[in-house]
């Protein structure tokens, strides 16, 4: 949806009817990636309530039925999602800036350590900052779970992280990323990269 199509659908009642195929067809796609977690939406619970009573709304529901199925296979890594989000770029963008400061953070406590740390413990720190309160780390925390998933799998790509330094935050997403969706993580680079160049080319399109 355009911003001026977001604007009408969250404070236009009823909505305008130009819009429900888009929302529907917004529901389907991100169905395939968030799962059940879709349906906390209160505006996917409307447009629910809606297909009760459309013609086509059987058809809608077995369709979001499929994207669901097909979630459930991309989480347990039977299928590989696409890298087509858009907002993927900007995803990498702002977790980047989280990680760096995180990082920045973690090092410097296990630097000052009078001892070092085991994997477990390196762990328990992780989660323990980026649930702080006190700090923002919003992304990170959302997908915290992944994370330490990803870390536990991975211990010794975390020591080396932490205790050397090696690893820049952006090849960190990468890897990370790459881990939860069973790829390379030079294509989960060169993908997201791209998806740059677009954001970037419909932003500021060429003048005719």
């Amino acid at each position: 949806m355009s911003d001026s199509e977001r604007v009408d659908f969250s404070h236009s009642r009823p909505v305008p009817r130009a819009l429900h195929d888009k929302f529907d067809a917004l529901i389907l796609k991100q169905a395939e990636t968030m799962g059940w977690r879709l349906c906390l939406s209160s505006g996917v619970q409307w447009r629910f309530s809606e297909w009760d009573q459309q013609p086509n709304g059987p058809e809608l529901f077995e369709r979001y039925g499929k994207a669901l199925a097909k979630s459930a296979r991309r989480s347990q890594r039977l299928e590989l999602p696409p890298i087509d989000d858009p907002d993927l770029h900007l995803l990498k963008k702002e977790m980047v800036r989280e990680l760096r400061e995180l990082l920045h953070n973690l090092r410097n406590e296990v630097s000052t350590a009078q001892r070092s740390r085991n994997t477990d413990e390196l762990i328990d720190l992780f989660e323990e900052t980026v649930s702080d309160k006190t700090r923002s780390f919003i992304r990170l925390k959302t997908n915290s779970k992944h994370w330490i998933q990803f870390f536990r799998e991975n211990s010794a790509y975390l020591k080396e992280l932490f205790l050397k330094k090696r690893a820049s935050p952006a090849a960190l997403f990468d890897e990370w990323l790459a881990w939860c969706q069973g790829r390379d993580p030079e294509t989960v680079r060169q993908e997201i990269s791209g998806l740059g160049r677009f954001a970037r080319a419909r932003e500021h399109p060429p003048k005719l």
